[in-house]
């Protein structure tokens, strides 16, 4: 597979505020710029969001601060472009018209909101949950998202989206034809230096020798209490398993959700199988899944195949325990590396443990997970070329 090329000079211009919410949509965003740096001929910006004591209007950031300071600010998005370049700007219409001025920008990427004509730009939507999980949404928010994607899908522009079946979710939903969504492919990145062990990072966490991973929101669909269930189920039958958690404990559509699960530990009476960590730093959260027997995804939905975990997971080239919902089905994988149980099913991702604790795993090495990755890069630089060539044409 080759290198992408364009047959003139684009500028894009990265919409990043929308971006900076959560450590998936910030890894979402590394990744693609990741993806359009392999593309010849295209010019990156990075728009960073103006702070409140800015001066207005879309201006180039020398007259704001040095880009020093911006590229030092956003070092983790920088890292994945070394010739990306950095601006200051609102991201409402007129200061986007004036910034394409400033900056010749062609094309903005990724809105979740429709700009003004003559902007071209490429649009972007997480995925359709309300519709399989109404119960998880007030009919507020849930009309807010419709909304949202109706508008984004009657602008006409190109839409990115995570995986097939959340393409097949807006077209369902939405009415949007299969040439407007571009579905990305499962393309697990990792950073070389990343792949090397830090055992020093996992001296403060105390952990056992065995264990489990589950790295995820502690949002209600995420279904924590099913690995909750399954450690009491194999406590039942003989088998002792240890699961560490990682991730923010909020749930701002059910704050009691927390301080449930926490009682449902104490009920379950499996204090001494399971560590909160809350949340940590990324690296410290990558070795410490280094060393787990396996990552659990125990997930009801998903935008993107596996969710941000199963990828860190195969990235790193460790196994991953899912359930077996349709968007989990495009994760792409060695032989042994993936196992599947059923959502909501204690015993069935207990069977998926027992096999994962018993069964022999070798990690790939350096050299062939560096591989993995580079043509992950690579297959998602296609994927968003085809993308830009789209918007263009609008």
């Amino acid at each position: 597979m080759k290198y992408p090329s364009l047959n003139e000079t684009v500028t894009i211009g990265i919409l990043a505020k929308e971006f900076l919410v959560n450590i998936g949509a910030n890894d979402l965003l590394k990744n693609l710029i990741r993806g359009l740096d392999l593309i010849h001929g295209l010019e990156i910006v990075f728009i960073c969001p103006k702070q409140p004591n800015s001066p207005s209007g879309g201006l180039p950031v020398e007259n704001m601060c040095s880009i020093h300071d911006l590229k030092s600010k956003y070092h983790f998005y920088s890292e994945a472009s070394s010739r990306m370049r950095f601006v200051m700007s609102d991201s409402d219409g007129l200061s986007l018209l004036d910034l394409q001025g400033h900056e010749g920008i062609d094309l903005f990427f990724p809105s979740i909101h429709p700009l003004p004509s003559p902007l071209r730009y490429i649009t972007y939507w997480p995925d359709c949950q309300p519709k399989y999980y109404p119960q998880f949404f007030d009919d507020e928010s849930q009309a807010v998202r419709d909304n949202m994607i109706f508008s984004l899908v009657s602008c006409g522009m190109p839409m990115i989206i995570n995986s097939e079946a959340a393409k097949n979710d807006i077209i369902r939903f939405y009415g949007a034809s299969s040439a407007q969504i571009h579905s990305l492919p499962f393309a697990p990145i990792i950073e070389f230096m990343t792949l090397a062990p830090y055992p020093e990072l996992l001296a403060s966490y105390c952990l056992p020798p065995k264990y489990f991973l589950v790295s995820n929101q502690f949002w209600i669909h995420k279904s924590i209490e099913t690995v909750l269930e399954a450690v009491r189920f194999a406590l039942d039958r003989g088998n002792s398993f240890h699961v560490v958690f990682t991730g923010k404990m909020e749930e701002p559509r059910r704050p009691e959700y927390i301080d449930w699960i926490r009682s449902l530990v104490n009920k379950l009476e499996i204090t001494s199988n399971i560590t909160f960590l809350g949340y940590i730093p990324k690296s410290h959260q990558i070795e410490i899944m280094k060393w787990a027997d396996a990552a659990i995804q125990p997930t009801l939905f998903e935008g993107g195949p596996g969710g941000g975990s199963v990828y860190d997971a195969i990235s790193i080239g460790n196994r991953a325990i899912v359930t077996d919902i349709p968007v989990n089905q495009e994760i792409k994988r060695s032989e042994n590396q993936v196992f599947y149980f059923t959502p909501r099913d204690p015993e069935s991702l207990y069977l998926r443990m027992l096999a994962v604790s018993e069964a022999e795993w070798l990690f790939p090495s350096f050299e062939d997970l560096y591989q993995q990755s580079q043509e992950s890069c690579l297959k998602l630089a296609c994927a968003l070329y085809t993308v830009i060539q789209d918007a263009l044409k609008s």
